[in-house]
């Protein structure tokens, strides 16, 4: 029994947890499964906190796509909440500093698809400097600020703030983690 919720919590897959928690319920091991027990209830809502957000990302329609792209000069929230959800994503402040470089990183169509990126996001495999730095860039806003220039940006907003969120739920990291500042983005994010 032990052996099958822990199985579950490594894999982080939501119905193999359920089947778990399920079967310890059942079969009445919560008190001596408590630990296991709580962290496996624990990740299951995160997880489904996790694909509500990937969700809210995905019914973007491409006009709302085109309109975030279509900016020369975005609003500078639109352009920090792009970059935080691009650092999410892989792309390292470098690559997104100036918009004529983040802009194409916000298409629809190709191989680098954003929704796609969005879709087949893994947050194990973001760092937590990584994410540290990402909500680091979006702390001076408030979602109704971005909300008030574009619907697209504070869609990834939400998606950018809650998935840093989560991934200190799913990691469990103790203490404060420094946010990664350039340097450290392009060790983290070429290893």
């Amino acid at each position: 029994m032990l052996l099958e919720l822990q199985r579950a919590i490594e894999a982080q897959h939501i119905d193999q947890l359920r089947a778990a928690i399920k079967t310890v319920e059942n079969k009445r091991y919560i008190t001596r499964l408590q630990r296991e027990y709580d962290q496996a209830k624990k990740l299951v809502l995160s997880l489904v906190r996790i694909e509500k957000l990937r969700h809210a990302v995905m019914e973007l329609d491409r006009k709302t796509m085109a309109e975030i792209r279509s900016y020369s000069r975005p609003p500078k929230l639109v352009h920090y909440v792009m970059r935080a959800s691009l650092l999410l994503l892989g792309d390292h402040e470098g690559k997104t500093k100036k918009w004529q470089n983040c802009q194409p990183r916000c298409k629809t169509i190709g191989p680098n698809d954003l929704l796609r990126r969005v879709r087949q996001f893994n947050l194990k495999q973001v760092h937590p400097e990584i994410a540290a730095r990402s909500k680091e860039i979006l702390q001076h806003f408030r979602l109704d600020d971005v909300r008030d220039k574009s619907e697209g940006a504070a869609a990834f907003y939400v998606w950018a703030v809650g998935m840093a969120e989560e991934l200190t739920v799913l990691t469990e990291v103790v203490g404060a983690v420094t946010p990664a500042d350039l340097t450290r983005q392009k060790e983290i994010l070429t290893l």
